[in-house]
């Protein structure tokens, strides 16, 4: 599911994190619908697949301007 956000794009974790859906009690499980807190922890658990992910060279990893960015 993460990996198919990045084909043809790289994307910072917070693009890749808006774009999924999550298993949680909000409008059809909608990044934009969670609350502040829920928001952040779905960007840090994000951030966390992604390494795990370029650990396991499944995609890769690159700096843009500053930021982290991930490809597939």
């Amino acid at each position: 599911m993460i990996k198919n956000t990045l084909e043809g794009n790289s994307k910072t974790p917070f693009q890749v994190a808006q774009e999924i859906t999550w298993n949680v009690d909000v409008k059809d499980g909608k990044y934009q619908y969670m609350s502040i807190l829920d928001r952040k922890l779905a960007i840090t658990e994000t951030v966390a697949h992604l390494e795990h992910m370029v650990n396991e060279k499944e995609i890769g990893k690159m700096e843009e301007n500053g930021v982290n960015v991930y490809f597939a």
